[in-house]
């Protein structure tokens, strides 16, 4: 596979698991929690606020380190964010602070993810830009619906092997990542 597609299937990855999150802790508010329509709105709005004030600053960031290495330890922190939100569900310790914690900190790690991501994009695409930026949009859009889908499947197996298949994704995308090519 060129460097491109390992690329397109850590974006895809990442999609895939965030469809499968939202799933997940909206079913855990919702249903394991018995949370109130309150609750649900101050969950989503906590994955987003982080979006609005360190943007900027994950889009300075990505200017000057390795974007590879950084969306390495990104997607690593996801899979390990994953992997203790199981825990505490398997351990019967969730609550409503503990969701919003958890999602606090994923959207922290999407607002640093997100503009390394996207300026990786030129790092590996010489030729036609506007087909790879086209070929991302469609996977990403693909995968994310595939994820929420996925979550239906929580009816049927419970919530902890869609939390344990969203942290096994994170690590099979980090996967990905690491053959892209060192920068120079």
């Amino acid at each position: 596979m060129s460097p491109f597609q390992w690329y397109v299937a850590a974006v895809g990855g990442w999609f895939l698991a965030f469809g499968l999150q939202s799933v997940v802790v909206s079913t855990i508010v919702a249903m394991e929690l018995d949370g109130s329509s309150t609750a649900m709105a101050a969950t989503q709005m906590a994955q987003q606020l982080p979006g609005f004030g360190l943007v900027l600053l994950g889009g300075a960031v990505a200017d000057r380190v390795d974007r590879r290495a950084l969306l390495i330890g990104l997607y690593l922190a996801a899979a390990l964010l994953a992997a203790a939100l199981g825990a505490g569900a398997a351990a019967e310790r969730l609550s409503l602070p503990v969701v919003i914690s958890y999602v606090l900190a994923m959207g922290t790690i999407t607002a640093f993810l997100m503009p390394s991501r996207d300026a990786m994009v030129s790092d590996l695409v010489a030729g036609n830009l506007m087909r790879a930026i086209t070929t991302l949009t469609i996977s990403q859009f693909v995968m994310q619906a595939v994820g929420s889908s996925f979550g239906v499947a929580g009816r049927f197996v419970g919530l902890l092997p869609l939390i344990g298949l969203q942290t096994l994704v994170l690590l099979a995308s980090v996967q990905a990542l690491a053959r892209l090519p060192r920068p120079e």
